[in-house]
C-alpha cells in the first residue's frame, strides 16, 4: 500500500499547474489519492531541505510546494541570515508536525531545535524522522499555552495540519504547557539566542501574548502565523499581539503571504497599517493569511540584514508581491 501511495503522490507531483499532460490523468490520480487516504493513509517519502522524511499521503505539503514554490521556505532563509549575527542561534518549533519545519530550519546548516507537537500521530512521525533530521533535536509532545474554553478538548487533523478543538473527546489528551516552561526544561538551548516559530492554526497569538517575560528578557525572533479566521474559532483578540510585542520592546515586522512571498515590512508603531493588514486577511476562511517575523528593537541590525537578504532573493526570482 505504501508503494502505491508513493507512486500516486509522485505522479501528482509530476503534474505541473501549467501544461497539464492529461486532465483525465490528474483526475484519476486525485481520486486514487483520496481513496488511499480514506482506506489507510499510507506513509510516503518526501524530500524537505537536505533530508527525506516520512509523512502521510494526506499531507498537503508536497502539493503546496509544487504549486507555490516559495511555500514555507522563508523560514529556512531567515534562520540562515540570522545565523550570521548569532552563530549560537537555536530554534523552538511550536507545531513541529512531522519535522518538515525542522528540516527547513536546518536547510542552511545544523542548529539545535526544540520541536514541540501536540498531535500524537504527527509526533510519532516526528520521532521516526528524528534520525534523518540529525542531532541536537529535542522532542516534546505537548500543547503550548493555555487550553481555550474549559480545558477539555482534542486535536483534529486534516491535510497535514492539526488544530485544537475545545470539547472534542480525546482518549489520550496531550497536556498544555507554557512555552517558557518547555524552554527551561531544555538545558541544551539555555543561554542561546532563540528563533521561536509557531504554527498552531489559531493559538499562535495567544501563545505570544502569554509570554511577556520571555519576550522582554530573551528577545527571541518570533515567526508566527497570523490568521483572523482562526482567532474567531477561539474567540481571541489576535490583533492585540502587536501591542504585546510592542510593549516587550519589539519594533519591526516582516510580513509574508501564506504562500511564501514577502508582502511588506512594517514597524510596530504603524498602527493604521497593522489595522489594514488585519482587515486584508479577515473574512478569507483560512485560505489566505500572513506569516510574520517579529524583531526586537535590540536586533535592528539583524532585521536590516534579513530584509535586505529577502529583497535580494525575491528580486532575483522576479516574484511579484501581493498588494
Amino acid at each position: 500500500m505504501t508503494s502505491i501511495g508513493q507512486a500516486v503522490n509522485d505522479g501528482l507531483l509530476r503534474v505541473t499547474p501549467r501544461g497539464l499532460p492529461s486532465r483525465g490523468l490528474v483526475w484519476s490520480l486525485t481520486r486514487a489519492r483520496g481513496a488511499l487516504v480514506r482506506l489507510s493513509d499510507p506513509l510516503i517519502t518526501y524530500r524537505v531541505g537536505n533530508v527525506s522524511i516520512r509523512l502521510p499521503l494526506s499531507h498537503d505539503l508536497p502539493h503546496f510546494q509544487k504549486v507555490f514554490p516559495f511555500y514555507a521556505r522563508n523560514l529556512g532563509r531567515i534562520a540562515a541570515a540570522l545565523r550570521q549575527a548569532h552563530p549560537d542561534l537555536a530554534a523552538v518549533d511550536v507545531g513541529a508536525n512531522v519535522g518538515d519545519s525542522v528540516a527547513i530550519l536546518r536547510s542552511g546548516r545544523p542548529m539545535p531545535v526544540l520541536a514541540i507537537e501536540g498531535d500524537r500521530r504527527f509526533f510519532a512521525l516526528l520521532e521516526q524522522n528524528a534520525q534523518a533530521l540529525g542531532p541536537e533535536l529535542y522532542l516534546r509532545c505537548a500543547m503550548v499555552g493555555m487550553a481555550p474554553g474549559d480545558g477539555a478538548g482534542g486535536m483534529e487533523a486534516r491535510g497535514g495540519s492539526a488544530h485544537y478543538v475545545a470539547g472534542k473527546a480525546a482518549s489520550d489528551p496531550v497536556p498544555f504547557l507554557g512555552l517558557s516552561e518547555l524552554i527551561s526544561d531544555t538545558p541544551e538551548i539555555a543561554g542561546r539566542k532563540l528563533l521561536v516559530k509557531t504554527d498552531t492554526d489559531g493559538l499562535d497569538c495567544m501563545i505570544i501574548k502569554s509570554e511577556a517575560a520571555l519576550l522582554a528578557d530573551r528577545r527571541p525572533f518570533v515567526f508566527f502565523e497570523y490568521d483572523p479566521f482562526h482567532f474567531e474559532r477561539y474567540h481571541d483578540d489576535g490583533f492585540a499581539v502587536f501591542a504585546a510585542l510592542r510593549l516587550a520592546g519589539y519594533s519591526n515586522l516582516l510580513v509574508y503571504e501564506n504562500t511564501g512571498e514577502l508582502r511588506q515590512s512594517l514597524g510596530l508603531d504603524e498602527v493604521d497599517q497593522l489595522k489594514e493588514l488585519h482587515r486584508f486577511y479577515s473574512g478569507r476562511g483560512g485560505e489566505r493569511y500572513a506569516d510574520i517575523c517579529a524583531f526586537h528593537r535590540a536586533d535592528s541590525s539583524a532585521f536590516a540584514t534579513v530584509l535586505a537578504s529577502e529583497n535580494e532573493f525575491f528580486s532575483r526570482h522576479k516574484t511579484s508581491r501581493s498588494e
